[in-house]
């Protein structure tokens, strides 16, 4: 217990004395609203302050017991003087101790019953934890997208392709600068080479010399004290740097350069494109799921009503009404219908899955699938006209198409200057290292070089093929156009379509039940069949399967159309019925 919780009873203690000795209903009063005021800024400071609860439930506690005895019973005056003029039988010290003892009990009682909250509190969690792991985590349509767009395996691989476009235009990028080449070698060699000619012999000098001593004895002579030393070392060494800066092709590279930056815009149109298809999987597997679900609840309905079916024909036929063999026609109808609850069950989990592999969650996953979808639906706000205008400016696949152009047309132009004669600025440094005298040490030069290959029109013939890239690039992008229109106008149609045949589904529905509920109520009046209230039965759950399936069409079409736009929402109105 802390020191505050033990002052705080201690004082408690004190006021059961003072409301015990001293009378007066007043008094009791006026500390009552005091200690009602230090209750209510105790309370304030829990709040704010975040103190332990246990200390607001000893305050509770004490002080319903000091207030409770002297406004329940007050004493009489004569009471207390007599009690003032009595001797105490207990003494200061034992008074002391039962109140320690009454303190230190209140104060266990009270953590034993926080200790049980806190358990009962973790209790419920668990269970509340269980039933929400039995139900499936909750799961919007928003959610559903979002997950799709994070986890589905398609669509990393537009992260390496972006990774990869990057690489190629710091390529590109790099191609620009100067290139540098760097050059080396050492070799040790059989012997050195010197420049000696002391030992040359020239033979007789021609009977035409005109000296007396004869002409190659004259040279022999001349060169027997001339040693030019090594003209190569034994080990010789060679380290050569060259930097070369290509001119005419560089406006190739920088028009290559814009090529791969189309690159990088062409990954990412891609990926939207990829992300606006898979936006409307994920929608159609969610709605394949409500769908399902929809078309359990319409056979467990159907369940239902077939089994009062069996009782009514039951009770007819005891009572001679009707035959056994309308029992047995009822009798099968309810095993049918527990077979196509079956069926659907195993959609319902098919459904699921697919939508869970869309996800990139596992098949097995038990989701909670929170999307309400309205009925009677919105109705689209913006005519056929606006639909296909902004499909022709939101749609990726013709952006990818336009920058496939601009990339065949930067293509076009570097090939045209690669036809031009390559204009190179090269500088050169050598140091060499056991080339003799003939050989500087080190060495530089720089200067321009031009050449040009005759190819016999192959670079030529390039260029024209990148034209023509570029009359495919026009053709595909019209017709695309014309599709993506005729695309826009498919899905709108179907829109209004379904919205009108919903009005049209329900309206037979309502048809179909007060079919059935004639029905039954001729059945055995009239002496009718169970195959008329049978085949009642089949009209209704039919026509309640159609009013389901025309909703799903409906926003299933909705979906298809925001792809067909591009877009990720849809601008929608309310209406309170569709007509």
């Amino acid at each position: 217990m802390s020191s505050l919780s033990r002052q705080f009873l201690k004082e408690m203690a004190r006021l059961d004395e003072m409301f015990l000795n001293k009378s007066g209903e007043r008094l009791a009063m006026k500390i009552k609203r005091s200690y009602t005021s230090v209750l209510v800024l105790l309370g304030v400071l829990y709040m704010v302050f975040g103190l332990p609860g246990v200390v607001v439930q000893l305050v509770n506690h004490s002080t319903r017991r000091a207030f409770a005895r002297p406004l329940e019973n007050p004493p009489r005056e004569d009471e207390v003087n007599k009690k003032e003029d009595e001797p105490s039988e207990k003494g200061p010290q034992e008074k002391k101790n039962e109140r320690g003892e009454a303190d230190g009990t209140r104060a266990l009682t009270i953590r034993k019953k926080v200790i049980q909250h806190k358990e009962d509190d973790k209790a419920v969690g668990k269970k509340r934890e269980s039933v929400e792991k039995k139900r499936g985590e909750s799961l919007s349509l928003k959610s559903a997208l979002r997950r799709a767009i994070k986890n589905n395996p398609e669509m990393e691989v537009f992260e390496f392709k972006r990774e990869e476009a990057a690489h190629k235009v710091k390529s590109a990028q790099g191609a620009l600068l100067p290139k540098v080449m760097l050059e080396g070698n050492a070799f040790v060699w059989d012997n050195d080479v010197r420049f000696d000619l002391s030992g040359l012999e020239l033979g007789e000098p021609p009977d035409t010399c005109p000296l007396p001593i004869g002409c190659m004895e004259w040279f022999g002579g001349l060169f027997d004290n001339i040693d030019l030393g090594k003209i190569r070392d034994q080990f010789t060494a060679q380290i050569t740097v060259t930097v070369a800066q290509p001119i005419t092709a560089l406006f190739a590279l920088l028009k290559k350069l814009d090529v791969e930056k189309v690159g990088i815009d062409l990954v990412e149109l891609e990926r939207q494109t990829k992300a606006l298809a898979l936006r409307y999987e994920v929608e159609r597997a969610y709605l394949q799921v409500l769908i399902a679900q929809r078309y359990h609840k319409i056979a467990q309905k159907a369940l239902r009503l077939v089994k009062a079916h069996e009782k009514q024909v039951k009770i007819y036929h005891e009572h001679e009404v009707v035959g056994r063999a309308e029992v047995l026609r009822v009798d099968v109808a309810l095993r049918n219908a527990v077979q196509r609850i079956t069926k659907i069950e195993a959609a319902v989990e098919l459904a699921a899955a697919n939508l869970n592999r869309l996800m990139g969650e596992p098949n097995n996953k038990k989701f909670l699938y929170t999307e309400v979808f309205a009925d009677p639906p919105k109705k689209l706000d913006g005519s056929l006209e606006d639909f296909q205008k902004k499909a022709t400016k939101n749609r990726p696949e013709l952006e990818i198409v336009r920058k496939k152009k601009e990339q065949a047309r930067a293509g076009r132009s570097a090939m045209r200057i690669m036809l031009l004669p390559e204009v190179t600025v090269l500088g050169r440094y050598q140091f060499s290292e056991g080339m003799g005298a003939f050989t500087p040490r080190n060495q530089f030069f720089a200067g321009l070089t031009v050449s040009w290959t005759w190819e016999w029109g192959s670079k030529y013939r390039e260029t024209r093929a990148m034209e023509s890239k570029i009359k495919q690039a026009e053709a595909i992008l019209k017709n695309a156009e014309r599709g993506i229109s005729l695309q826009v106008r498919k899905h709108y149609l179907d829109v209004k379509t379904s919205a009108k045949n919903l009005a049209v589904a329900k309206v037979a529905l309502k048809a179909a039940e007060e079919n059935l509920r004639i029905q039954r109520l001729k059945m055995g009046q009239e002496m009718k069949t169970v195959t008329d209230l049978l085949d009642a039965q089949t009209r209704f759950e039919q026509a309640d399967a159609q009013v389901a399936t025309t909703l799903y069409n409906y926003y299933l079409s909705l979906a298809g159309l925001k792809q067909a736009v591009g877009l990720q929402e849809m601008n929608l109105k309310k209406e309170k019925s569709l007509k």
